[in-house]
């Protein structure tokens, strides 16, 4: 059954002698289960490889060691998996449409590191995960799923979007829906596996197929939600400094409007202007610093205005 995939031996002790069928429907896309983990097939095309869900109790990585699946359909198996360490955890693997598997571990009676880990292959690129700016790929690194402060000239994070929807170059896209903290590790650790952790009682995993990179993504966005299509405006040219000066009172002003004023002379196409923090009086208090930056703010934004410019503070 599908349980038995994430465990190192299923019911008995005893290892499959070679990758079995356990889940078919419709026959091209199915998961099959192998001596280290679980396989998810498209056709003759192997997605996912040696997938298993492990915990993490007092700094240790408990993986299963039994698995039973009472109750097991072609398209839904439910059951319990044992782990090292005498816990034991519910599991659900769901098809969900024609190209994607919902697996869920838990709920767990308290909080532990649940792990969703599966084979990481050389020549395989892994995209996604967020807003990053260091490298395009993931493959090395290690993503946290929080803000957390980074080295960085602000001192602050500088990756403001951390997502834990990642997609590969074979084919498939993985979605952990959870909210709590955790990281995913694209072989960091260990070069051929990709380890998803996360603080919680329960960890749901979305398996996703698609033909390309954006029929992958458009899975995805289907379930979370499309974003909205911001103005036209939006997609020109933005200009932004990183911070106008406080000293002498009243130059941020000054140099906002010569920025402005350089910008048009040149004929540089731009249709945004930032005025970004810190503009306020105090950290996120969203109001003008007016005694030492900016003393008529609602002129400057006029005046911007008047140049062709939308203005976001």
């Amino acid at each position: 059954m599908v349980l038995c995939a994430l465990a190192a031996t299923c019911s008995g002790g005893k290892k499959p002698e070679s990758p079995t069928p356990i889940v078919s429907a419709p026959a091209e896309f199915r998961i099959t289960l192998s001596p280290l983990g679980f396989d998810w097939n498209a056709g003759d095309k192997t997605l996912v490889q040696r997938g298993r869900f492990s915990i993490v109790k007092s700094h240790r990585t408990l993986d299963a060691i039994e698995a039973t699946a009472p109750s097991c359909t072609p398209a839904l198996c439910e059951g319990t998996v044992a782990f090292e360490g005498n816990v034991t955890l519910p599991f659900k693997a769901a098809k969900v449409g024609e190209q994607k598997w919902q697996l869920t571990l838990g709920p767990a009676p308290e909080t532990l590191f649940l792990v969703f880990s599966h084979e990481l292959r050389p020549d395989e690129k892994i995209l996604g995960l967020g807003e990053n700016f260091d490298a395009l790929l993931n493959n090395g690194r290690r993503r946290a799923m929080q803000i957390e402060l980074a080295d960085s000239e602000s001192g602050n994070n500088e990756a403001h979007v951390p997502i834990p929807f990642y997609l590969s170059n074979y084919g498939y896209s993985v979605w952990v829906a959870n909210r709590e903290r955790g990281y995913v590790d694209v072989g960091q650790t260990t070069s051929d596996r990709i380890r998803a952790e996360f603080f919680t009682k329960s960890l749901t995993v979305n398996l996703y197929q698609g033909a390309s990179p954006l029929e992958l993504i458009q899975r995805y966005v289907s379930e979370t939600g499309n974003p909205p299509l911001p103005p036209r405006w939006a997609f020109g040219v933005h200009f932004w400094r990183n911070e106008y000066d406080r000293d002498p009172p009243g130059q941020a002003q000054k140099d906002a409007v010569e920025d402005a004023e350089t910008l048009r002379a040149l004929d540089f196409p731009s249709s945004v202007f930032w005025i970004d923090a810190p503009y306020e009086t105090g950290h996120n208090s969203f109001d003008f610093d007016k005694a030492r930056r900016f003393p008529d703010p609602e002129g400057l934004i006029k005046f911007l205005n008047q140049k062709g410019f939308r203005v976001i503070a």
